[in-house]
């Protein structure tokens, strides 16, 4: 993606018309008073042409102007100048096609909203906004019958600036003039364009999983419905056709080629969030690293192999790289980026698109829903998992035995805190598999992490997922009605995320005895080999 779509001019450009000149006079201002501390603040006033009160509250009194913050919030989060190749801004471009079909920035903060009606999407929209780094709060509708809308909080309005510059209107969608997708779309791969198709389908059309693909999608204005004809004619195998009531109808052949697999709704969700329906991807293990620089981890790597490949000099290759020569040269005497031994390692160990059905798959599924109940994955992405019975111990051990790892036990038996168990080698790359998979690191602001879309999609996750927690919160886990009780830990959305899935997708009994408690009639439970 061409870097003047988020760059720092036309993200200032938000703040009003000379917002940019605030900017390059206050940075200016800073740099003369760093420079030269005796400089008079009327001389540096009299360089900048600004006036002099506003230089004393700049460097006196420590003031620094709304659009200069904004752009420091968006560069300590990878905002600016945003990696095309990475995860993270398949994320941004999903979270963009979100407003379109359902969701919308306040015209007075620039403040985002996005719109959920279940489970699936709810943890979908939530691990998109988990890769750019936001955390959220849910607002329940005051209506009945209307969408839960979901908020993000620290960042949300420089967020929303950064949707509208990649062009996401503004307010009512249906009070825009001449509404269009993005500009973007034509200058990025055609997986970006898909990606935004699937969250229009998911957010517009009727939801229905009874066999049939074709869907009726709703959009925001009748010329808008023509700009996702001519989009979906461009990136899938299939046709769509203007229907009435701003409709267009998609047909089969496009749904399940944006799709890829059934059940519809989980294949898509599965296929946006996670570019796979096979998780992790290389790509989004790669974007661990690197995640708010440009070029990404991922790109990094493809930069790295494009170096190897080159016979040229180092001052050319470094010419038509954005890389610098001393790197080319040091790639070249044998060093190798973090971010390339990271994938080589997962690669060898094969965590890369595993079989769904397969126990290294099933066994990193047990794992991240180990992290979520009951471990930690450090700022490294080293893991840590904990126990309280020798039960679970057990069965930590065959999953990871089935996974490939070799882990040491800390505080066995100790009365006051839980046992705990860690990896002994490529701990941090395992943690980035599992991050890639949905699990959050404990410091980043994403605070509630819900289930992953990929784990709707495949029973088996979801069976393996779900007796995780059963293995570790349930009251008896081998009683024929165990109950399970969420800590808060988890947070407030998790427990009904956690029955949807035992519902929907595996056709358990489940009676709610109280907003955290889940008793279970008879499930059928899977922990591993």
């Amino acid at each position: 993606m061409d870097s003047t779509l988020v760059s720092e001019q036309a993200l200032a450009r938000t703040y009003g018309e000379s917002a940019w000149q605030t900017v390059t006079q206050y940075r200016r201002a800073t740099q003369l008073s760093k420079e030269n501390p005796d400089l008079p603040r009327a001389e540096i006033a009299r360089r900048v042409d600004r006036p002099p009160s506003a230089i004393r509250g700049w460097l006196a009194e420590n003031k620094v102007p709304p659009v200069v913050k904004g752009l420091r919030i968006a560069h300590e989060r990878g905002w600016i100048d945003i990696d095309p190749a990475s995860e993270q801004f398949r994320a941004l471009n999903q979270l963009v096609a979100w407003i379109y079909s359902g969701g919308g920035i306040s015209v007075d903060t620039f403040a985002p909203h996005f719109s959920t009606d279940d489970p699936l999407m709810l943890g979908t929209l939530t691990h998109l906004l988990r890769w750019v780094g936001l955390s959220y709060r849910c607002r329940d509708p005051e209506i009945p019958d209307r969408h839960r809308e979901v908020v993000p909080e620290k960042g949300a309005s420089i967020f929303g600036r950064v949707l509208t510059v990649l062009g996401a209107p503004i307010g009512v969608k249906r009070q825009t003039e001449e509404l269009a997708p993005p500009s973007y779309l034509v200058s990025v791969p055609p997986h970006h364009t898909r990606d935004f198709l699937r969250i229009h389908i998911l957010n517009r059309a009727k939801q229905t999983d009874d066999g049939t693909a074709g869907r009726y999608v709703y959009m925001p204005s009748n010329t808008y419905c023509q700009d996702i004809v001519d989009l979906i004619k461009s990136v899938t195998a299939g046709s769509a056709t203007i229907s009435t009531q701003d409709r267009v109808w998609i047909s089969a052949d496009a749904v399940r080629d944006l799709a890829g697999d059934m059940p519809i709704r989980t294949a898509l969700a599965t296929q946006a969030l996670h570019g796979s329906l096979q998780p992790p991807t290389d790509r989004a293990v790669a974007s661990t690293y690197r995640a708010t620089k440009s070029p990404g981890g991922y790109r990094y790597t493809q930069l790295y192999e494009q170096v190897q490949d080159d016979d040229r000099s180092r001052s050319k290759v470094a010419y038509d790289l954005p890389i610098s020569e001393s790197t080319v040269q040091s790639w070249r005497r044998g060093s190798k980026p973090h971010v390339q031994n990271g994938l080589g390692r997962v690669r060898e160990r094969s965590w890369i698109e595993p079989d769904p059905e397969g126990e290294i798959a099933l066994g990193l599924t047990a794992l991240l829903a180990w992290l979520f109940a009951r471990g930690t994955l450090r700022d490294t992405y080293y893991p840590v998992f904990a126990s309280r019975s020798e039960h679970q111990r057990t069965h930590l051990e065959r999953i990871a035995d089935a996974v490939g790892i070799a882990y040491s036990t800390y505080r066995l038996n100790d009365p006051d805190h839980g046992t705990e168990h860690r990896p002994e080698e490529d701990g941090s790359v395992l943690g980035r598999v599992l991050y890639a998979l949905g699990s959050p690191r404990s410091s980043d602001p994403f605070s509630e992490p819900l289930i992953p879309p990929y784990v709707y999609h495949h029973p088996a996750h979801a069976r393996r997922f779900a007796s995780i927690w059963v293995l570790h919160y349930a009251d008896d886990w081998t009683a024929e009605t165990p109950t399970v009780t969420v800590p808060p830990r988890a947070g407030a959305q998790f427990p009904d995320t956690l029955e949807a899935l035992m519902t929907d997708c595996l056709g358990w009994s489940v009676e709610r005895d109280n907003p955290r408690q889940l008793t279970l009639d008879d499930p059928t439970l899977d922990f591993g080999p």
